[in-house]
């Protein structure tokens, strides 16, 4: 003779172990403070890397154009020339690459969660 449960103990049982699943996932769900500090500070860190990847680009647009400026007053031709003319080129789409990134990262760590606080300092390159 097999022993039948009832419905309704079985209907509670499973109402009682959904209410406390569901209990517990919304503290399971949240990520400890600690956590959320180490993203931050992770994001910081890209953020600066990319505010010197600017900087390091303006320098180099910089020096590309000093010296394709003492070429053309030293009257330089030929492979002379065209180097200082492909390095400034290169350096102005580096620059340009730097720059548009920029912005995207910022945007990037604004949808992370990054604190105002942490992104303050980044607002301009």
């Amino acid at each position: 003779m097999s022993v039948r449960t009832p419905w309704p103990a079985i209907f509670l049982a499973l109402l009682a172990a959904a209410v406390v699943g569901a209990a517990t996932l919304p503290v399971l769900a949240q990520p400890p403070a600690a956590q959320a500090e180490v993203d931050e500070s992770v994001w910081v860190q890209r953020l600066e890397a990319g505010r010197q990847r600017v900087e390091v680009a303006r320098a180099r647009v910089e020096q590309s154009d000093a010296a394709y400026g003492k070429g053309r007053q030293r009257n330089q031709r030929g492979e002379r020339r065209s180097e200082a003319v492909s390095a400034r080129e290169e350096a102005a789409r580096e620059l340009e690459a730097a720059e548009a990134a920029w912005p995207k990262l910022l945007e990037e760590a604004r949808r992370a969660g990054v604190s105002p606080g942490a992104l303050r300092p980044f607002e301009s390159p």
